[in-house]
């Protein structure tokens, strides 16, 4: 068995039982931690010295489309229907295949050096099978963990097209993954659903998603504002009622969400997401940090696209 024995670090190990240490041990055997204690031997053990450094467990990046990687700071005075539109309508289209595994490859190589060893690696901008592989291979090349959620682009629809609004997640691409690279949830990178949800697409295309997501055994992810002018005022009621709405569905954002309705999303055991810093570079609004605590719970937090802010 291989080991590795990090010295003499400031430990802060994030669980009540072992404690912290200011000055520690950590022994590991090939991939898990087996000791952590002030002093360890290990006369085998090839030694890191952390000296003078931090040891704990890595940050969780609970939300980024990693694939902008490559467009850093473009986005930096837009606000939210600019970034909607220059982003998803003029840029996204553009992107090949390569250009996205060059976003994730480069963009989760960052997220490891600011010490994120988790993102949520919510990727909409995939045209197409190629893409998405693309996509998973940029993720895998750096060994980070990842939840990868397979989300569906977002152009401004030609005459004679659907609007994307219209257009329920592609469930054969779901399946294909599913089976594939994704059969098992015991790997480094897991799947799940990047959806519209129901601000931003028909009931029709909302109930089709939260069903095919139950049906996969996926978590289903949603931007949400809550904002008047959203398509499906009622949606979360109607998810509620259908039983569709539960610890399987992520909400990020919801900044315009009355109470009841929070309430309603908290009580169903959905967690929620908030990326303070875009919300408010963005004019997206105040983020439900306050209100959430003021519910019993935490809120993820993730930093969003490096198009507007720093990774």
């Amino acid at each position: 068995m291989t080991q590795t024995l990090i010295k003499n670090g400031s430990i802060i190990s994030m669980d009540r039982k072992i404690g912290d240490f200011n000055r520690g041990d950590i022994l590991i055997e090939e991939d898990k931690i087996i000791k952590i204690a002030r002093t360890i031997r290990a006369p085998n053990a090839r030694v890191i010295d952390a000296d003078g450094m931090i040891v704990m467990p890595g940050f969780v990046n609970a939300h980024i489309h990693t694939w902008q990687t490559g467009l850093r700071g473009i986005a930096g005075n837009w606000s939210i229907p600019e970034y909607l539109h220059g982003m998803h309508a003029n840029i996204a289209p553009q992107y090949t295949a390569n250009d996205t595994y060059l976003g994730n490859l480069i963009g989760s190589l960052n997220q490891i050096s600011n010490g994120a060893t988790t993102i949520f690696d919510w990727c909409h901008n995939n045209a197409t099978p190629g893409h998405t592989d693309a996509a998973i291979r940029g993720l895998q090349e750096t060994g980070i963990r990842a939840v990868f959620g397979h989300g569906s682009p977002k152009p401004d629809a030609k005459k004679g097209q659907l609007p994307y609004t219209h257009m329920p997640h592609p469930g054969s691409e779901l399946e294909r993954l599913r089976k594939g690279f994704f059969a098992s949830d015991n790997n480094l990178i897991t799947l799940a659903m990047a959806a519209l949800g129901p601000d931003f697409s028909t009931w029709e295309v909302t109930e089709h998603d939260f069903k095919l997501a139950k049906e996969l055994d996926l978590i289903i992810s949603a931007h949400v504002w809550g904002a008047p002018n959203r398509m499906n005022k009622d949606g979360y009621q109607k998810l509620a009622k259908m039983k569709l709405l539960g610890p399987n569905h992520n909400l990020v954002h919801g900044v315009y969400l009355s109470n009841s309705e929070l309430k309603l999303i908290v009580d169903s055991g959905a967690s929620i997401t908030v990326t303070p810093e875009v919300e408010l570079q963005m004019s997206h609004g105040i983020p439900l940090t306050g209100r959430l605590r003021e519910l019993g719970v935490q809120p993820s937090i993730g930093v969003d696209v490096e198009s507007n802010i720093s990774g």
